[in-house]
């Protein structure tokens, strides 16, 4: 049997070429990924007869938590300003959710920011909570 190693420093988010790394993210969980649409739905008949409907590609939701003194901060608020100002989604952009030691966790062409994170000024730095919005993203579940 083999012993397998984790580590969360191995994994990174690239949106839209702003690398999201270990020196970027706090001691704690930094990437939450949550399906905001289910993939099937089944709907039954009052005589019995079942339909099973498919979504294609259903949306996901993605968090990242980043340091509050990490300089991607600036890069995300950038690029969310952006596609404020310039007509025609010029802050949609790719995304890859990568665990270096071998697989690509999620991997979409077409996401974009949410909006502005809360943050808060305290005595201790603290996590910036940005939210993603993926299209359709391709993901793989699974170990290394």
């Amino acid at each position: 049997m083999t012993m397998q190693v984790w580590s969360a420093a191995d994994v990174s988010v690239n949106f839209g070429g702003i690398e999201i790394d270990e020196d970027q993210i706090g001691p704690d969980d930094f990437v939450t990924v949550e399906q905001l649409t289910p993939d099937f739905k089944l709907r039954k008949g009052i005589g019995g007869g079942a339909t099973r409907s498919q979504m294609k590609r259903p949306a996901k939701k993605v968090t990242v938590k980043v340091r509050q003194c990490g300089d991607v901060n600036s890069q995300l608020s950038a690029v969310l300003n952006l596609d404020r100002k310039v007509p025609g989604g010029a802050g949609v952009v790719p995304i890859a959710i990568k665990d270096r030691n071998g697989n690509f966790l999620l991997v979409d062409t077409e996401a974009f920011i949410e909006g502005d994170p809360a943050w808060k000024a305290a005595a201790e730095e603290s996590d910036v909570e940005w939210v993603i919005y993926c299209a359709g993203p391709d993901q793989l579940t699974g170990g290394h």
